[in-house]
């Protein structure tokens, strides 16, 4: 995706400066999550509990 390296882009500036970026962890997360559902095959053998776990927890 081409998302991806714009929102890591972000968040390495905002950890470079010390700063934090909630939203953007959330978003860059979700991204991650969403590759990584795209992969799997129809009917899915990725645990749904396992996969959310990943997002942190920003809201």
């Amino acid at each position: 995706m081409e998302i991806d390296p714009i929102v890591t882009a972000v968040q390495e500036i905002g950890s470079r400066l010390g700063i934090a970026t909630p939203a953007i962890d959330l978003v860059a997360a979700l991204i991650k999550l969403r590759q990584r559902t795209a992969r799997l095959p129809a009917g899915g053998s990725g645990d749904a509990t396992t996969l959310a776990s990943e997002i942190p927890n920003a809201c």
